[in-house]
């Protein structure tokens, strides 16, 4: 059997882009989130996102019940599985997994960046943050036999170029999500002015713009004549970034900077219109 890891952090779109990397690689069946899924269908396993609370949902995900990891080894043998894609958030969780499935070590790694473009990653991270979407690689109708309904959003198509449908990807709530959660773009904008306050070589900050689909944080700024504009651009990002991350709101892109203007100090304006 040929086993590939496939590994990104939470939230960052990996449900979603599994059946298109295994259709692309011709890799029929999927390990994900305490599920095997055969072709797009579900066949052995209990997915992590029925748990009530996130420890339940990370043993389930790794198989810590062994009563559920056999039953997914006998379903891998009953089908004469060859190929296999295994999801993890990181390569430590994967080989956990592999191991506890008797599996062989993957023969290939595969990151979520190879196959999702950062904002797409970026816009799944912020979904997952704000309103608690998580996605399981398998039709609603399947879900729906073991979900309360109200746990259930919608369903997607997965399409392998052209109309060619492969598989159909559901969209949950978890209990363990603890309802939905929402930041505001003052409050989005005031963590930005409140990061770079001091931040030497800004003059100011004239305008914060938040892109409502995907998060993405635009600053428009006025920087100080004398300063290397573009190691100020980045300590800018830096800060911005760091107090997401300190304050543990979603992790922000790095947002872009644009530079409406710049503070020359009036003795060189002077100067400079002397004859």
């Amino acid at each position: 059997m040929e086993v590939y890891g496939f590994y990104g952090v939470s939230g960052s779109g990996k449900s979603s882009k599994a059946l298109l990397l295994a259709h692309r690689m011709g890799i029929p069946a999927i390990i994900d989130d305490g599920l095997l899924i055969l072709h797009g269908q579900k066949i052995a396993g209990v997915s992590a996102k029925y748990e009530l609370n996130r420890i339940a949902a990370i043993k389930r995900a790794i198989f810590f019940d062994s009563e559920h990891a056999q039953r997914v080894r006998a379903a891998i043998t009953a089908n004469a599985i060859d190929k296999l894609l295994v999801l993890g958030t990181s390569l430590n969780m994967i080989d956990r997994i592999v191991d506890v499935l008797e599996l062989p070590r993957p023969i290939r790694w595969i990151a979520i960046d190879e196959v999702a473009t950062a904002k797409e990653i970026q816009y799944a991270r912020y979904i997952r943050h704000t309103e608690g979407q998580h996605v399981i690689p398998v039709p609603k109708i399947e879900v729906e036999r073991n979900l309360l309904s109200k746990w259930v959003g919608k369903a997607q198509s997965v399409f392998a170029g052209g109309k060619s449908a492969i598989g159909e990807t559901t969209v949950v709530f978890p209990p363990f999500q603890l309802g939905r959660v929402t930041i505001r773009e003052s409050c989005i904008r005031d963590i930005v002015y409140r990061s770079c306050c001091q931040v030497e070589g800004l003059s100011s900050i004239r305008k914060v713009v938040v892109n409502p689909r995907d998060g993405h944080v635009t600053v428009h700024v006025r920087l100080a004549y004398g300063k290397h504009l573009m190691a100020v651009c980045r300590k800018i990002q830096y800060h911005i970034c760091a107090a997401f991350e300190r304050m543990q709101l979603y992790s922000l892109y790095p947002p872009q900077i644009v530079m409406d203007d710049l503070r020359v100090p009036e003795r060189l304006i002077e100067h400079e219109d002397t004859p």
